[in-house]
């Protein structure tokens, strides 16, 4: 990652996809080395409504996607810089597969 402007920010995988509909987590956590400089502040959803925050930690968020829903959802992971104090988002994918 830089420092400031311009935050270049990667997922491994880069969309996470989901055989089902049901009993669905998505764990995000920083690679150690980052824990230090950034914390995770919150998350939002395309679809709102159909995510759960289930635990966050500055190292780790846990979220749930409701059963039964079954179009792709984009999320919004908000992240603190403590170093420079901004605050950006990073934007995973959920793919649902289609039966």
């Amino acid at each position: 990652m830089e420092i400031g402007e311009g935050y270049y920010y990667r997922y491994t995988p880069e969309a996470v996809a989901f055989d089902g509909n049901t009993n669905r987590k998505l764990n995000i956590e920083f690679l150690p080395a980052l824990n230090d400089r950034y914390a995770f502040r919150w998350v939002t959803a395309t679809s709102p409504g159909d995510v759960t925050l289930e635990d966050k930690t500055d190292a780790s968020i846990h979220i749930g996607v409701d059963d039964g829903v079954a179009d792709d959802i984009y999320i919004e992971v908000w992240v603190l810089d403590k170093q420079t104090g901004e605050h950006f988002m990073c934007d995973p994918q959920i793919i649902n597969k289609k039966s």
